[in-house]
């Protein structure tokens, strides 16, 4: 499920130029529902961080429009933080 996770993750990053001017100079992080998931998402969410991968735009559903608002405040340790709370 993850490599589902990362690889849709992936297209939406390497989108093509439409994209790019929907959101400009960064990529469009598109969250989806689903539970367990959103955990997943952080993960992807520090990866793509540490890659250096400039976020632009975040886009979710259910347990993504949860981990939305901390993704774009770009404070990981909070989002972190509320999924060992969760769990």
């Amino acid at each position: 499920m993850l490599k589902k996770i990362f690889v849709i993750l992936i297209v939406f990053i390497s989108s093509s130029a439409f994209t790019q001017s929907l959101i400009g100079d960064g990529a469009a992080l598109v969250l989806s529902g689903g539970g367990a998931r959103g955990a997943y998402e952080i993960g992807v969410w520090k990866a793509l961080t540490d890659l250096n991968i400039k976020i632009s735009g975040v886009y979710g559903t259910s347990v993504g429009s949860i981990n939305g608002p901390g993704i774009i405040m770009n404070d990981y340790k909070k989002v972190r933080d509320l999924w060992f709370k969760i769990s």
